[in-house]
């Protein structure tokens, strides 16, 4: 069974599968980001859901913080917490990943406290109640430096990896955006120049993996949105990512990891396109670089389907809801991996109650199959 075979990354790490948690913010930390025993619960039950887990979007910044109780790995006193959740993800085998994280004009949290919020160009975006504060050349270089702190931090808590989170319209996305780069200096304008800020943060993290003296088999990966279309507002084609991740390729990543909503198969938003946004990137990444993908991940059967698009797998709602994921199908026993969330499953699944409340509530996340039972 090809989702049971063991996969080697770049730089010497195995895999003992081929799926892997995506990252999903769980809202369990304290306020200052602080691991709590929320945090050490929710990943103590996922030990066996995946052979690597990600971690939510961990902020780098105190100046980028996007989720209320977001876990944070912006300064050394948070490594003593960050040491114990990396225990407990590794305890039966997986492999810790840190994604490191800045919201830019999506840090809620830092508007709420400081009054606005930072990015790269200051632009009234008609989603936002505030325009975002341009970011000075002095402030871009502090970003690139905090990043590769937290990749520090992450090497001695005993993290096997980092994600730079690249996707989902956060700062990295908003520097690589035409939509919301503006600049007219050395980090925009052209395709190259708005390349340079995730180029930059690559560079800074690679830097500090050597520095450090990370084990060999230290694992870096990058997570892109392969397009940014929202009918007449463009950031970029999936031509042009592809370009970056052809860029991002040659800073040796163990793998690049696609944020996809519509499907592991989604084709591009052009319809002259009909290839899958995976097989594109694959092709475009080369066989060194993995490829993880994901979206509509529930059973064994779409696990194993979704590995003719990529080499790994990444699991999120069927995460929320089976924790021991592929430890049941290591067992044989794929057909008991709970397919919806129910109130006989909460004491099993150890959802922080951030988290409760925000799946419950009021959000833009894609439902969690069975996610009206628990609803008050």
């Amino acid at each position: 069974m090809k989702i049971l075979e063991d996969f080697h990354l770049r730089h010497g790490a195995v895999l003992a599968g081929r799926v892997v948690q995506s990252p999903m913010v769980t809202r369990g930390s304290t306020e200052e980001g602080f691991v709590t025993e929320e945090n050490i619960a929710y990943y103590d039950a996922r030990s066996k859901v995946a052979a690597a887990i990600i971690t939510e979007a961990s902020s780098v910044s105190e100046h980028g913080l996007a989720f209320p109780n977001g876990l944070s790995f912006a300064s050394d006193e948070h490594i003593e917490g960050l040491t114990k959740l990396a225990k407990a993800i590794k305890q039966n085998g997986a492999k810790a990943i840190a994604q490191l994280h800045h919201g830019g004009r999506e840090s809620r949290v830092t508007l709420e406290r400081e009054g606005t919020t930072y990015a790269p160009s200051q632009v009234n975006f008609s989603f936002l109640d505030h325009e975002p504060t341009e970011m000075t050349e002095e402030q871009i270089q502090s970003v690139i430096i905090e990043f590769g702190e937290a990749t520090r931090r992450a090497i001695e808590s005993g993290f096997d990896g980092v994600e730079i989170h690249g996707a989902n319209h956060y700062l990295l996305q908003q520097f690589f955006s035409a939509f919301s780069n503006r600049r007219e200096d050395d980090w925009g304008g052209s395709l190259e120049k708005r390349m340079a800020f995730p180029l930059a943060v690559v560079a800074e993290v690679k830097r500090v993996i050597v520095e450090a003296n990370a084990p060999a088999d230290f694992i870096l990966g990058y997570r892109i949105s392969p397009e940014e279309i929202h009918g007449d507002n463009i950031g970029y084609s999936f031509r042009e990512s592809l370009k970056l991740a052809k860029e991002l390729s040659k800073y040796e990543l163990d793998y690049l990891h696609i944020s996809l909503r519509g499907g592991y198969a989604s084709t591009p938003i052009d319809e002259s396109e009909q290839t899958s946004l995976a097989e594109l990137f694959k092709e475009a990444i080369g066989p060194e670089t993995a490829l993880i993908t994901v979206s509509e991940v529930f059973d064994l059967n779409s696990a194993e389907d979704a590995l003719n698009y990529g080499d790994l797998v990444a699991i999120a709602r069927a995460a929320l809801i089976e924790p021991e994921f592929l430890e049941k199908i290591r067992q044989g026993k794929a057909e008991q991996i709970a397919q919806a969330i129910s109130p006989q499953r909460m004491p099993i699944v150890k959802w922080p109650n951030g988290l409760i409340e925000w799946l419950t509530g009021e959000n833009t996340l894609p439902d969690v199959p069975g996610i009206e039972t628990i609803k008050k």
